[in-house]
């Protein structure tokens, strides 16, 4: 006598494969936008770190009347004048957490570029930091040079204003003329310095 198999209750191996595929295909459409996703609140981070920078360098500011141009009083100043003591706030969370507080200078290579040499009568919207890459002609190195990349970057000025933008263009003035620029060194005053903190 021939017994009838019963069916298996189960996937057959082509049910299996299209459901891979799917998933395949939908990892594949969701996977950039989960990255730009991450990547904007990694962004949206650092802009807080550099508000509280620039309220720290607006504090060591008051203080000294004057800003330097070299690293060691630089950091020193926003340190003791300035409160910021915490090293994470000199990294970027695009390039991983540092913790700890600021003991010795020479361990700190920052993300951020900070500006030195201003007087009393700076304006307020003086670029006073920016995140590293940022060329003379306002675009943005590639990594690992730059934070974010040929992207964009941020800056920060000395109103508190923090801004990411893709062209420095987008948010500097000239200095003297106040009309639009995208040339650094035509935002800040004359006498003013960028000090690299590397």
């Amino acid at each position: 006598m021939i017994q009838k198999r019963k069916p298996c209750a189960g996937f057959s191996l082509i049910e299996c494969m299209i459901v891979i595929t799917i998933g395949s295909i939908l990892a594949s459409i969701f996977f950039p936008i989960g990255q730009k996703l991450v990547l904007k609140a990694k962004i949206f981070a650092d802009q807080q770190k550099l508000r509280q920078l620039a309220m720290a360098y607006r504090l060591a500011f008051a203080e000294t009347s004057s800003f330097p141009t070299e690293k060691d009083p630089l950091l020193k100043a926003l340190a003791t004048d300035g409160g910021a003591t915490d090293v994470s706030l000199y990294y970027s969370n695009c390039s991983g957490k540092k913790k700890g507080k600021i003991i010795d200078s020479k361990d700190i290579k920052s993300d951020w570029v900070f500006l030195g040499g201003i007087s009393t009568d700076t304006l307020a919207g003086t670029p006073i930091l920016h995140s590293r890459g940022l060329q003379e002609d306002g675009s943005w190195k590639a990594k690992p040079d730059s934070v974010y990349g040929t992207d964009g970057g941020l800056i920060a000025f000395l109103d508190g204003r923090v801004e990411y933008c893709s062209h420095a263009k987008e948010v500097l003035v000239h200095y003297e003329t106040g009309k639009e620029t995208g040339k650094i060194s035509e935002a800040i005053p004359s006498g003013a310095t960028w000090v690299p903190i590397e």
